[in-house]
């Protein structure tokens, strides 16, 4: 039984190296810039600079993508604040199909879904990433050099597990899984309060009529003081008026990122001057926990 074991356990741990012909680790993944299905242009190196990238590429007409999904969902749903950022790289050539079903399907919340609106075979991304066949994966560090390529997703759950039990994916050294999360002393409405009286709207977005959603990521630690502040996520709701059409696309694309940072910064500021919370505990003591906290930017415009 024990020679079974073994057996399996090496070759699952010599299954990624059977992918052939990807990118080997260790060398950088390549920079590209894809639209996501509203047409904002995603760069790969400016999405949560620093963090750990997942790039899933795949497509809604992949039977074997499909069987990914509820494993992929169950990787997005458990670490996708803690510090890793998974982008979806889609093949599909039916925008509309594609956008179905993301969003009616898989639900993701937390995945950054981009389309390829070249064919696989005719892609520089394809190529970059030396694509023949899909679903291909690779997992990117901090500095987006390869730490793992493959066409299983069970590659992936073992790696990610393996940071994870390492201590690599939590730098901060919050517990997920504390009994009572941390809160905002006075509850969710002194939050509301408190950010709607210190959030203030950046003038670029004010000028070009943007509205957005901006998520950080924080600790807080057992005495309930808010440290480790990071972005974490961003999305984009809206933008255009007069002066944002007026523009062209090259100079839209500029504005969209200028945009995207000033929402950033701003979200970041408030939760740094933030008081000290209400600490989470477990098993009725105090402990760090890591808190992820969406910033509504909204404001009604007169166009």
């Amino acid at each position: 039984m024990k020679k079974v074991i073994l057996s399996l356990l090496l070759l699952l741990s010599g299954m990624s190296a059977m992918a052939q012909g990807l990118v080997n680790e260790g060398e950088t993944g390549s920079d590209f810039t894809l639209k996501n299905a509203e047409g904002t242009s995603y760069n790969l190196y400016n999405i949560n600079p620093g963090s750990l990238k997942v790039l899933y590429f795949w497509a809604s007409w992949c039977p074997d993508c499909r069987k990914d999904m509820p494993i992929l969902r169950l990787l997005v749903n458990k670490y996708w604040g803690n510090g890793v950022s998974f982008i979806g790289v889609s093949y599909d050539t039916n925008p509309d199909v594609w956008v179905k079903f993301y969003k009616d399907t898989l639900k993701f919340e937390h995945m950054t879904q981009l389309r390829d609106e070249a064919k696989m075979s005719e892609s520089v991304v394809a190529k970059q990433y030396k694509i023949s066949s899909i679903p291909t994966i690779y997992l990117l560090d901090g500095q987006n050099k390869v730490l793992m390529a493959t066409t299983d997703v069970n590659q992936l759950l073992y790696k990610l597990d393996e940071l994870d039990r390492s201590g690599k994916l939590i730098s901060t050294g919050g517990d997920v899984n504390p009994d009572v999360m941390p809160s905002f002393r006075g509850g969710p409405k002194m939050l509301m309060a408190f950010l709607s009286h210190n959030v203030k709207y950046p003038g670029i977005a004010q000028k070009y009529a943007a509205q957005a959603k901006a998520t950080i990521t924080f600790v807080v630690n057992k005495d309930g003081k808010v440290t480790d502040i990071n972005p974490t996520g961003y999305e984009l709701i809206s933008i255009g008026n007069k002066n944002y059409n007026s523009l062209s696309s090259t100079e839209q694309e500029d504005i969209k990122a200028a945009v995207r940072d000033a929402f950033l910064d701003e979200a970041e500021r408030v939760v740094r001057g933030m008081p000290k919370w209400t600490p989470g505990t477990k098993n009725g003591q105090p402990m760090s926990v890591k808190y992820n906290l969406p910033v509504a930017f909204r404001m009604r415009f007169n166009n």
